[in-house]
C-alpha cells in the first residue's frame, strides 16, 4: 500500500492539495476504490479509499487509524 505524508489530521473525508493529487493520479496511476495510506508524524497511520479523480484534486474517505507501535532503539 502507498504511504503518503501530510501535514494535518485526517478525519472524513478529505480532498489532497494539487501536488499530492498529480503524484497520486499521475505518477502512482491510483485511480477511484483504490487504498493508501497517510501519516503525518503524530504516531498514526490512516488507511484510506480514494472516492474519486477530477478537476486534477483527489478525494479520500478516512477508512481506519491505526496506532503505530513505539519502539525503543539503543544506539552504541
Amino acid at each position: 500500500m502507498q504511504k503518503l505524508f501530510i501535514d494535518f489530521e485526517p478525519n472524513g473525508q478529505i480532498t489532497l492539495n494539487e501536488e499530492q493529487s498529480r503524484h497520486i493520479a499521475k505518477a502512482l496511476r491510483m485511480k477511484k476504490g483504490d487504498m493508501l495510506t497517510l501519516t503525518n508524524g503524530d504516531g498514526n497511520d490512516y488507511g484510506c479509499q480514494i472516492n474519486g479523480i477530477s478537476g486534477g484534486l483527489v478525494t479520500l474517505s478516512v477508512c481506519y487509524k491505526k496506532e503505530l507501535r513505539k519502539t525503543n532503539l539503543l544506539l552504541k
